[in-house]
């Protein structure tokens, strides 16, 4: 179930990771992640900081790739009462999309949903950590 249906790279003019989610368990270190990406030419900026093309185009192939496990229609009250992590994907066209991850589900997985959307989704760690991945992971190669 790809969760940002049938979106392309080239949709996509800016996206932004927020983070304070702990994808290895509680009590763990939480992944802290504040960014944002544009376009610039054929490459991404991320503000004044350089950054690698290719790895900004995989993370975001990452991203647009993101499969949903399992739908939840009545998700617990607590799944979203705090958004662990969000991604915020802005558009050509002029809209955007929003996936924002909650509490843990157990079993290695978190409860997602797209924002505006009342349908829930499982998404497991592993897939979090591919698409969430900090400003340093996309520095240009040395």
């Amino acid at each position: 179930m790809r969760i940002l249906g049938g979106l392309k790279e080239g949709d996509v003019q800016s996206f932004s990771l927020k983070s304070a989610i702990a994808l290895d368990g509680a009590g763990k270190p939480a992944l802290a992640l504040d960014y944002s990406l544009r376009r610039d030419g054929r490459g991404w900026k991320a503000g004044a900081a350089q950054v690698d093309a290719e790895s900004a185009a995989a993370l975001l192939r990452t991203i647009l790739a993101l499969q949903g496990e399992d739908f939840i229609t009545s998700p617990p009250a607590t799944a979203f009462a705090k958004v662990q992590a969000r991604i915020d994907l802005e558009l050509g066209s002029g809209t955007s999309k929003t996936l924002e991850v909650g509490s843990p589900s157990g079993d290695n997985r978190f409860y997602a949903r797209l924002g505006g959307e009342s349908l829930a989704f499982t998404l497991s760690s592993y897939s979090l950590k591919g698409a969430l991945k900090s400003l340093a992971d996309l520095a240009p190669k040395k």
